[in-house]
């Protein structure tokens, strides 16, 4: 998780460390286990520079999960500055 920090933009690295980031989304992602499928569901790209990506998502011990990665276009290219399961 750290890496995926790194390549967050700029809102998101402001928003919490990489320490946070990492510890924040091992606690959410790893009690799920292993992702078994992902299939998009849909892509919100409605507000500018912004881009909703969200994907129903089976994990080894969740199945019918929603993951949701927020883009945001920074310094000619899409960065992610939120990602949230659910």
């Amino acid at each position: 998780f750290p890496q995926t920090w790194k390549h967050a933009c700029k809102a998101f690295q402001s928003r919490q460390s990489a320490d946070a980031w990492a510890n924040d989304a091992n606690n959410k992602r790893v009690p799920l286990g292993a992702v078994a499928s992902r299939d998009l569901k849909s892509i919100d790209v409605s507000r500018s520079n912004v881009a909703v990506i969200r994907y129903d998502t089976s994990f080894a011990k969740k199945s019918g999960a929603v993951e949701t990665v927020t883009l945001t276009f920074e310094n000619n290219g899409w960065a992610v500055s939120d990602y949230s399961v659910n």
